[in-house]
C-alpha cells in the first residue's frame, strides 16, 4: 500500500465517522424532542439538546475537514505519479 492510498484509506475511514456521529445526533435530537412533548419541560431539555448538538456538531465538522484534507492528499499525490 502506497503513500495515495493510505491518505484515501484515512479520509474514507473519517467519512463514515462523520456519518455515525450525524446519525447520532439526528437520533439525539429527535430523543430530545420526543421526551420534551411528553414532559412539558421542553426548555430545558431543549437547551441541553442544542449544547449537546452544538458540542457534536463542531466534532463532525472537524473530522469532515480532515477527511477532505486527507482525500485532496491522496489526490495530489496520484496527480504526481
Amino acid at each position: 500500500m502506497d503513500l495515495q492510498q493510505t491518505f484515501y484509506f484515512i479520509g474514507i475511514i473519517f467519512m463514515i465517522l462523520w456519518i455515525l456521529i450525524f446519525i447520532g445526533v439526528a437520533f439525539g435530537l429527535w430523543k430530545a424532542y420526543s421526551t420534551a412533548q411528553s414532559i412539558k419541560k421542553h426548555m430545558v431539555t431543549r437547551a441541553v439538546g442544542l449544547l449537546a448538538a452544538r458540542r457534536v456538531e463542531f466534532i463532525a465538522t472537524a473530522l469532515i475537514t480532515i477527511a477532505t484534507f486527507f482525500i485532496k492528499r491522496a489526490g495530489n499525490a496520484f496527480r504526481k505519479k
